[in-house]
């Protein structure tokens, strides 16, 4: 059981002194808001957990790189303060509670012990033996000698310490193993940077009913999981190496697919959407990650760009690719804000540049400014729904389950497109049977988990399936085994023979699939579905409108 550390530990007046500055700045940028994590960051000497830096750079506002592999890549650092003082205030961690840190270095973990406590308890674990030798040391010699301390992979969290109040994961995750929900208290959380379609998000997990919500989600960026959790994510080079697009789900398959394509001229697309050149748009990247096919991220290395490509940002930005051609977020800056735009190589990349430039403009007249996707966490063997409501998610439910509302229901079962389903009359849909009703009408709502022995299907909305075991219709009898759907509706179900008997889970979701919903997409993972859902636009009601100034008057 870990205790608040030694007042006779001397740390040297510099280390104080530059402790104290450290603080200082992180609270002038608004890094810090709880007085008891400030309290913590002021006490913990940083520097002893950094024994080889010097004491500048042990307390700059930077994260501190501790080990690299064979490669020169970061496996193990010290993350930025600012960093560990968001997750520590998202994780709201209070005196008495027992907490797991996964990916140790100890100083996070000493600055857990200040905050729970002579009654808490912290434990922290890591798969490296160094790493957890290293913290051992470094926090007997900054006073926190009682930190647990367990060698092992993170994906099987520490069940001889459980349960859990908190679970603060400290690299960065692709999924939500169950050794993490099963070792959680009931009201408890996991704080955790959750990688979605390439993009982290530290992001704060509690349960309601079967599934986890997310509380709050931040930017960040983490060194990744390794052991069991690792998942590496594919890229794709152009130009030798000057240009990467890292793909997490929706790999083409084909390292050569763009092959030719900066050999094109540029398109581009504006968007008439602006931003000020200082104003963060996180959620516009996470929209364009909602809604794109073949979303990626596009990556140019400093040492070997030749300006061939101007996107947004050059360490991660939002692109897509498709038919050969790519196309990425770019930005015209002025000397106060910047337009939005696209860029596109290859022979469909006007039609690419337009369909990006067009999402930024639906980002911008739906939900700029808004609250932000619900983004809900879903066994895998979970049977999802979908609830009523302009901020409706997801949720388990049987079969059988009647659900109506607009757009119940994400997607039906196979060879069924997203806006179909059971039921009778527009926005109804229904969890069938062996033997699901028929449904008519267009845009009728559907469900993920359908019958294998669906009943015909009308309605312009239905969409038809092309893959080997599917009948290729565009409305009635779509196919009861169905690998494919195209169409701007539609969605797909993966295998080719997904659905096989009553109370099977129809519509199989390959792990690294990312199926597209009416309002928002459905990611697949080794262990949980993540369901990223977007509020329904509300139109304005008829009448007169009244218009303020820009100051509310």
């Amino acid at each position: 059981m870990p205790g608040p550390r030694p007042a006779d530990v001397n740390d040297g007046s510099t280390a104080v002194r530059l402790r104290a500055a450290m603080v200082e700045g992180l609270r002038e940028l608004g890094d810090i808001r709880d007085p008891r994590v400030a309290a913590a960051l002021s006490r913990v000497p940083r520097h002893l957990f950094a024994p080889d830096e010097p004491l500048e750079a042990a307390y700059a506002l930077d994260r501190l790189v501790t080990r690299r592999d064979a490669h020169g890549m970061a496996v193990g650092s010290i993350s930025a303060p600012q960093v560990q003082a968001m997750m520590l205030e998202q994780a709201g961690i209070e005196r008495g509670m027992r907490c797991l840190e996964i990916g140790s270095g100890g100083y996070n973990a000493a600055l857990m012990a200040e905050l729970v406590g002579d009654g808490g308890e912290v434990t922290t674990l890591d798969i490296d033996p160094g790493v957890i030798d290293r913290a051992g040391r470094s926090l007997a010699a900054a006073g926190y000698p009682r930190v647990n301390l367990v060698l092992g992979d993170g994906e099987e969290g520490a069940p001889e310490h459980a349960p859990f109040d908190r679970v603060i994961v400290t690299a960065g995750a692709w999924d939500i193993p169950p050794a993490w929900i099963d070792q959680l208290a009931e009201d408890g959380a996991i704080v955790v940077p959750l990688r979605v379609r390439g993009l982290t998000r530290s992001v704060v997990l509690e349960r309601e009913d079967d599934h986890l919500v997310v509380r709050s989600a931040k930017v960040c960026g983490f060194v990744p999981m390794r052991g069991a959790g690792a998942h590496a994510e594919h890229v794709l080079l152009l130009r030798g190496r000057e240009i990467g697009l890292r793909f997490d789900e929706e790999w083409p398959g084909d390292a050569n697919l763009l092959d030719g394509a900066l050999d094109t001229p540029r398109a581009e697309a504006w968007s008439g959407v602006r931003i000020g050149l200082t104003k963060p748009f996180d959620l516009l990247e996470l929209w364009l990650a909602t809604v794109l096919d073949g979303f990626c991220l596009l990556s140019v290395d400093p040492d070997l760009d030749t300006g061939l490509v101007a996107p947004a940002n050059r360490v991660a930005c939002p692109a897509m690719a498709s038919s050969g051609s790519f196309a990425y977020l770019a930005m015209r800056r002025g000397h106060h804000t910047a337009e939005f735009g696209a860029h596109a190589y290859g022979p469909d990349a006007a039609r690419l540049a337009e369909e990006l430039a067009e999402q930024v403009r639906v980002w911008d007249r739906d939900h700029r400014g808004g609250p932000g996707p619900r983004i809900t966490i879903h066994p895998i063997t979970a049977r999802l729904t979908r609830p009523t409501g302009p901020r409706a998610g997801f949720y388990a439910a049987p079969h059988g389950d009647p659900a109506t509302g607009p757009m119940t229901g994400p997607m039906t079962g196979p060879g069924i497109g997203p806006a179909t389903g059971s039921g009778t009359g527009p926005g109804t849909g229904s969890a069938g049977g062996a033997h699901a009703a028929s449904a008519t009408g267009p845009g009728v709502a559907g469900r993920l988990h359908t019958a294998p022995h669906d009943a015909p299907l009308g309605g312009p909305a239905v969409g038809f399936a092309d893959g080997p075991h599917a009948t290729s219709h565009a409305a009635p009898h779509a196919a009861a085994h169905g690998d494919s759907v195209p169409g701007p509706v539609a969605g797909f179900t993966g295998g080719p023979h997904a659905g096989s008997g009553p109370g099977h889970r129809t519509g199989h979701f390959p792990v690294g699939s990312a199926v597209r919903l009416a309002t928002g997409r459905l990611i697949t993972k080794r262990h949980v579905h993540v369901a990223v859902s977007w509020p329904t636009p509300t139109l304005p009601a008829i009448g007169p409108r009244i218009l303020r100034d820009p100051v509310g008057n």
